[in-house]
């Protein structure tokens, strides 16, 4: 043995000892794998590149919704008003009012619809914003008279018609609303002479004709009124004013089954009209004897104009009638609250509160019908006996 190994344990230590040989590539595989990267690097630098500004996608922006002209509105207000639609009529020069509120012109319109609706205050603040813009404007003094006319302000209204005049001696509206403001005052040779003149300016404007059938109603010419008021209809079919007023003259001559039709016919044309409903529930339950069917149109009515003083008493009275005694008395309160103080809705609330068992309520408005009709045997009546027993239910309808 060879320095104490034996030959097996020496091969075996070579073997061990030997350090392994590293493992290389094919040269083929290598120059192989070469020309693949190369070819594909080449590839991808030859494909088509979008522009650097097509990767950065534009924010979408909004379509712009088209701005409505102040005098689209405009237009539109009147188409509506020729078509007896009030109310768009209504909104609609409001719109144009809200767009451009420094046109003098959009007012007088406006006013006017307003004053045949029956809100004469509204009508009248948009009359002195108009004057506040124009004062040398006819039509906005001319608005004003009629506005301060329909208020029960005649002598007011007359200085703003006769300014309207001064202002603009063509102008056929103010000799209209001075002619109107005239009869209201009893001074019919004035308001003759006032259609007259607006008649000459204009035959076939609306308010002279209008103006010259209500100058013959209060003179007590109702077919007079009514042939005029016909004209007046003819001009503007669509207004159910003007319906109002022929059946309010019919009415007048007692001929109950024409003023019912022209009422129904003024409903027809503009079913929105509270003034409309409040007639027709006013002759349904003083003529026709339907309380039930008044009522129904009477709380249309108040739904319409929920604030119409005169239309709540009538609706109030409706109740009373129909011995609704609890649906009568807040109406009729808030009637009075808001300003009707005639005597049929006063009365109706003291039987309202005497038949409620409330007569400390009832005393003080018995008292106050007392002072507009001292000799008045059934309020006196009530009164005492309100301050010395408690009330009876009544078992039928007690008449105011």
């Amino acid at each position: 043995m060879i320095g104490g190994q034996n030959p097996r344990e020496r091969v075996a230590l070579m073997y061990l000892s030997r350090p392994p040989r590293k493992r290389r590539f094919p040269r083929l595989l290598l120059v192989a794998l070469v020309l693949v990267l190369a070819g594909a690097a080449l590839w991808a630098y030859r494909q088509p590149r979008p522009p650097a500004i097509a990767l950065i996608q534009p924010t979408p922006t909004p379509a712009m919704t088209p701005t409505r002209s102040a005098s689209s509105f405009f237009e539109e207000a009147q188409a509506a008003e020729a078509e007896g639609k009030l109310n768009a009529a209504i909104a609609a020069y409001e719109q144009a009012i809200a767009l451009e509120p420094n046109r003098a012109e959009y007012y007088p319109p406006l006013a006017r619809l307003l004053i045949l609706r029956g809100r004469l205050d509204q009508a009248l603040g948009y009359a002195d914003r108009a004057i506040a813009l124009a004062p040398n404007s006819a039509p906005a003094h001319a608005i004003k008279a009629m506005a301060l006319d329909w208020k029960g302000e005649a002598a007011a209204a007359v200085i703003e018609a006769q300014k309207a005049v001064e202002l603009d001696p063509n102008y056929p509206e103010a000799y209209a609303y001075l002619a109107e403001a005239l009869a209201d005052q009893g001074r019919f040779f004035e308001a003759a002479q006032a259609i007259g003149k607006a008649l000459t300016l204009d035959p076939e404007n609306f308010d002279a004709r209008r103006n010259a059938g209500y100058l013959r109603e209060v003179q007590g010419d109702y077919r007079g009124a009514i042939a005029e008021y016909e004209k007046a209809a003819a001009l503007q079919p669509n207004l159910a004013y003007i319906y109002v007023s022929i059946a309010r003259n019919y009415r007048a001559l007692n001929d109950w089954d024409r003023a019912l039709a022209a009422f129904n016919q003024a409903h027809a044309v503009d079913p929105e009209d509270a003034l409309v409903l409040d007639e027709l529930g006013r002759s349904y339950l003083a003529v026709v004897g339907d309380v039930n069917q008044a009522i129904a149109y009477l709380e249309q009515a108040v739904q319409l104009e929920p604030d119409n003083a005169e239309i709540l008493g009538h609706l109030g009275i409706a109740y009373y009638r129909r011995l609704r005694f609890e649906d009568a008395q807040p109406v009729l309160e808030k009637a009075i609250a808001l300003g009707d103080t005639g005597l049929d809705t006063l009365f109706s609330l003291g039987l309202t509160y005497y038949y409620l068992d409330q007569c400390d309520q009832a005393i003080p408005i018995f008292e106050q019908v007392l002072a507009q009709a001292p000799n008045d045997p059934t309020a006196r009546a009530h009164l005492r006996d309100c301050q010395t027993r408690p009330p009876p239910r009544p078992t039928a309808t007690p008449r105011p």
